[in-house]
């Protein structure tokens, strides 16, 4: 800060003949002209109470009051006596325009929905800051940069300059473990189609189930909160019989951009050939906060996803039957390479007549959950799972390594599954250590996905686990 304000003092700033640089002023005889973002009370404490204030100090502690809070182009613009009163006339640095370039295709309004910085505000270097941010956390360009252009009567416009991305993808990957078999992935998309902000992908997986898919999804729609996503995909499980299904997932929401939370109208429908045609649809509510720090290793912050869904035969469904679903991750890093979480999964499904389709229960373990369970023990219609977790970074490898960071990892879950009525039977498995398991191992992050060599095991059943890349 008093760098700045001797720069400023340097720049030549207007002053009134009639005003010495030898004159001390009584603070109570002080006028503040042009003061938005202080009272004059504030500006007052930041000065020497108990004598009286030289010009220089005048300068210096006025300035550097706003300098401290990020008004960063405020400058005194005159002082001069009036009525044996100092009136001193502050320039806080207001801006007259937002101006974007370098964009070839982003729209407009995609980048300066993002900026909160608006023209009549003042100038905040910290604001201008989280703009720039903001901007460069849509991931539609390489580089985000910004310029101060000055104005006549000491008003600036801010121009935002970008550098776009390429925006078509062609995503591929592979996933081997030992509890499934091998698969893999084809995925080809616009993520800022037409310059709009929206994503499209048509997508493929291959393996004992294969998927063939297409998913529409806007964040933002024009420049409002509200957000659109839609999937749909067929599914052909080749383990079973006539194992086929056709899956519909939409959503209409509003993101809550100062609590990081989304909140949706969903739809789900499911269309499945096993033993006879399933058809099952419902209308639910979905919130999801995200709070952490990176991904998708994250040191700290809340994940928790919660939605309640209502499968009714008055909108088409063939079976009445509620579903509630909690996923709750809580991430904190006490000492530096040590993180830990505390993970909640919960899934149940009611019906009063007790009648859950068989394409809506599990057929399998979701994936971290159930350490020492192979993954075809792991069915039913209910699924509760708690389980905290230790991992340490070991080592960062070199920026040109295809790997990137080595960790180990701890962790220890109890949980059941099957059929959970009541909340008295999720208590019962903590009194009577249900289904506890555990899983010892080390993880590597690589450009390919995670590669993880571990050792689970849980009451008479221990074996080794190995898996290379994404699950999917």
């Amino acid at each position: 800060a008093k760098t700045i304000v001797s720069l400023k003092r340097l720049s030549g700033m207007k002053r009134n003949t009639n005003f010495k640089k030898t004159h001390t002023i009584d603070p109570s005889k002080i006028e503040f002209i042009g003061n938005k973002n202080f009272s004059r009370s504030e500006l007052i404490r930041a000065l020497p109470q108990d004598k009286n204030v030289s010009k220089d100090s005048l300068d210096d502690l006025i300035i550097a009051e706003y300098i401290d809070a990020g008004y960063v182009l405020a400058e005194i613009d005159t002082i001069y006596w009036k009525d044996d009163r100092l009136q001193v006339k502050i320039n806080p640095g207001l801006v007259q325009d937002i101006k974007i370039q370098g964009n070839k295709i982003t729209k407009y309004y995609v980048i300066n929905r993002e900026i909160k910085t608006k023209s009549g505000q003042i100038f905040n270097i910290n604001k201008v800051i989280s703009d720039v941010k903001r901007v460069y956390s849509t991931n539609y360009f390489k580089t985000v940069s910004y310029s101060i252009d000055r104005e006549p009567q000491g008003k600036v416009n801010i121009i935002f300059q970008v550098e776009e991305k390429p925006f078509g993808f062609i995503r591929a990957g592979v996933n081997y473990n030992t509890e499934k078999s091998s698969s893999a992935f084809l995925s080809v998309g616009f993520d800022n189609f037409l310059g709009n902000g929206n994503l499209i992908d048509l997508y493929t997986h291959f393996g004992e189930k294969r998927k063939f898919g297409f998913s529409f999804k806007d964040d933002r729609i024009f420049d409002t909160n509200l957000n659109f996503s839609i999937d749909s995909y067929y599914q052909d499980d080749l383990s079973l019989d006539k194992g086929r299904e056709w899956n519909l997932n939409s959503s209409l929401g509003i993101f809550d951009d100062r609590r990081l939370g989304v909140f949706s109208a969903i739809t789900d429908c499911r269309i499945s050939y096993l033993d006879e045609e399933s058809r099952t649809i419902g209308l639910g509510v979905e919130g999801t906060f995200d709070s952490f720090d990176q991904f998708p290793y994250p040191k700290q912050g809340l994940f928790r996803k919660v939605s309640y869904k209502n499968f009714s035969t008055r909108i088409g469904s063939q079976y009445d039957f509620q579903n509630f679903y909690l996923k709750n991750n809580i991430f904190v890093t006490p000492l530096n390479n040590f993180t830990l979480s505390l993970n909640l999964l919960i899934n149940l499904n009611s019906s009063k007549s007790d009648k859950v389709p068989s394409t809506r229960k599990l057929n399998q373990r979701p994936s971290n959950t159930f350490f020492g369970f192979h993954d075809n023990e792991v069915t039913g219609e209910d699924l509760f799972y708690f389980f905290p977790k230790l991992r340490i970074h070991l080592k960062e490898f070199s920026l040109n390594d295809p790997r990137k960071d080595l960790y180990f990892f701890a962790k220890s879950g109890i949980g059941d599954f099957g059929q959970i009525n009541d909340i008295d039977k999720i208590w019962e498995v903590f009194r009577k250590s249900k289904k506890w398991g555990y899983s010892l191992g080390i993880e590597v992050s690589t450009i390919a996905g995670p590669v993880i060599l571990s050792y689970e095991g849980r009451k008479n059943n221990n074996y080794w686990f190995f898996s290379i890349g994404y699950d999917f």
